[in-house]
């Protein structure tokens, strides 16, 4: 590390100029107090010397000495912005580059890194500082280097109050904090919704009917996809059993053709027997509970008025249910009256 930083101060004090006017030349002053104070390993004096030599006089060598000095008081991220602001100033047959190179790589692997994540229910509104400077909306999310130390984030938004986290950072780690805003300013952030104009009121209460004719609709649909089966079905059946006549004798001695013509015959035969008795009730089933679903009324009824039970009340209830047979099962309805 000596024979590293002496190259460095080697190559970095020949780039120090001394220019004709008063500013380059207080530059020049700080740039070399600062250099005589990172020899005694005050690096404390030796950042503040450069910081202000910087100020007056950006050059590439103050940078880099920046960087070093940063990087012996531990400021690992701060070190590395430096060397990563000075690189793009060298150019390719420079002595210093390759060098500098290997700083990077070797902060980069050692500095920590956070990611911050905000709440994804927060309003577009949000703002994120770090230690008090803003970080831009395409670096949340990312891997962010820090110095190694306690850090606090800040989040805040319109109509929120301030969030504030705090978190401990040490070399080479990696860790993630989520941030939202505080709590809403002034009560509830959503206003309560109002009922558009022209828009009815629903009811407190409604007769389940639609229920009921639902139920119905589905239920003779069902029917009728059966029926749609029973025909195909039984069209197959008779083309199978045109098959087994061509392919069998008066004896009813068949050929394979003919064998396997019968046998898929008597299959699709009962395919289309049960879907027609399915395809039957559930066309029965779906209009009776259509047919039977009680009414809707607009205002109370003379019949409920007077105290007398209403049509829909008077209609009871349908029940569908499922019915287990013997040879297979269905469908019973029950209907109170």
């Amino acid at each position: 590390m000596r024979v590293l930083v002496a190259t460095l101060a080697l190559g970095l004090l020949t780039l120090g100029t001394c220019t004709a006017s008063a500013q380059g030349s207080e530059a020049d002053t700080l740039f070399r107090k600062g250099r005589e104070a990172a020899d005694r390993g005050d690096y404390e004096t030796a950042c503040a010397r450069f910081g202000e030599s910087l100020r007056l006089d950006p050059a590439t060598g103050t940078l880099l000495n920046l960087g070093d000095c940063e990087e012996h008081r531990g400021h690992l991220a701060t070190a590395l912005h430096y060397y990563q602001s000075a690189i793009g100033r060298l150019s390719l047959n420079d002595d210093r580059l390759p060098i500098v190179r290997e700083r990077i790589a070797s902060l980069r692997s050692r500095a920590p890194r956070v990611y911050i994540r905000v709440d994804t229910k927060a309003p577009s509104s949000t703002t994120v500082t770090l230690d008090g400077a803003d970080v831009a909306l395409s670096k949340l999310g990312e891997a962010l280097e820090v110095d190694a130390g306690p850090h606090t984030i800040v989040v805040d938004a319109t109509g929120f109050g301030e969030n504030r986290y705090g978190f401990e950072a040490h070399p080479g780690q990696t860790q993630e904090v989520m941030v939202a805003p505080g709590d809403p300013v002034g009560g509830s952030v959503e206003p309560p919704v109002a009922t558009p104009k022209g828009t009815p009121t629903p009811p407190e209460s409604e007769e389940p009917s639609h229920g009921q004719r639902t139920l119905g609709f589905v239920v003779a649909g069902v029917g009728a996809v059966g029926l749609v089966v029973g025909t195909i079905t039984g069209a197959m059946a008779i083309g199978k059993e045109s098959t087994r006549k061509d392919n069998c004798d008066a004896n009813d001695v068949c050929n394979q053709t003919g064998y396997d013509a019968a046998q898929s015959g008597k299959t699709l035969a009962g395919i289309s027997t049960y879907a027609f008795v399915v395809g039957a009730a559930g066309i029965t089933a779906g209009l009776f509970l259509v047919l039977t679903s009680p009414s809707h009324d607009n205002g109370p009824s003379a019949d409920r008025v007077l105290g007398r039970p209403s049509r829909s009340e008077a209609s009871g209830r349908t029940l569908l249910a499922p019915l287990m047979l013997p040879s297979g099962g269905g469908l019973t309805l029950k209907h109170t009256f």
